[in-house]
C-alpha cells in the first residue's frame, strides 16, 4: 500500500492516498480474508462469493463514474447552488442506482429490515414518518410506533404490509 500511495499521491495528491487505500483493501485484504474464510471456515469454494463481490465492486465503480461525470458537468460558476447540485447528484446517483438494481434481492430485503429496526428507535423519525400519508397510522388517525419505519419504506415500495 505504501508504494501505491506514494505513486498515486504524486498524480492525485490526497485523493491518491484514498484511492490507494481502496485499491489495496479491495485487491489484497478482501481476497485473502474471503479465501481463508471459505476454505477453512465454510469449507466451500469461494468462487461464487468473489464473482458477486467483484460484480458489486464493478457496479459501484460504474455508479461512481456516473456521479463523477455528473458533478463535473455542473459549472463551478454557480457557487453555493452548484455545490448543492453536486451534493444531490453525488448522493442520488448511487442511491437510485443501487435501489434500481438490487431492490428485489434478498440482500436488499435484509438491509430494509435492518433500517426499519434502526428507524423505529429514533424518536425524531418516528414523529416525521407517522405523519406520512402512506402510513397505516396516518390513515387510521392513530399513531403507532411500529408503523413509522414501515411508512418510510412504503414510499419506495408502494406496500404497507409486512
Amino acid at each position: 500500500m505504501l508504494s501505491l500511495s506514494l505513486l498515486l499521491v504524486l498524480k492525485f495528491e490526497v485523493a491518491g492516498v484514498v484511492f490507494a487505500g481502496i485499491i489495496s483493501t479491495t485487491c489484497v485484504s478482501s481476497i485473502y480474508e474471503g479465501y481463508m474464510l471459505f476454505k477453512h471456515g465454510f469449507k466451500k469454494s469461494s468462487r461464487p462469493y468473489f464473482a458477486r463481490f467483484y460484480l458489486y465492486v464493478g457496479f459501484t465503480a460504474i455508479l461512481a463514474l456516473v456521479a463523477w461525470f455528473g458533478c463535473a458537468a455542473v459549472p463551478d460558476s454557480l457557487g453555493m447552488a452548484g455545490i448543492l447540485v453536486k451534493l444531490v447528484v453525488s448522493v442520488a446517483v448511487p442511491v437510485l442506482g443501487f435501489w434500481a438494481v438490487f431492490r428485489k434481492t434478498q440482500e436488499f430485503a435484509e438491509l430494509k429490515s435492518m433500517m426499519m429496526r434502526i428507524f423505529a428507535k429514533l424518536p425524531v423519525l418516528k414523529r416525521f414518518l407517522l405523519n406520512s400519508p402512506k402510513s397505516r397510522a396516518y390513515k387510521r388517525g392513530v399513531p403507532s410506533s411500529g408503523s413509522a419505519p414501515l411508512a418510510f419504506f412504503s414510499l419506495f415500495s408502494g406496500s404497507t404490509s409486512r
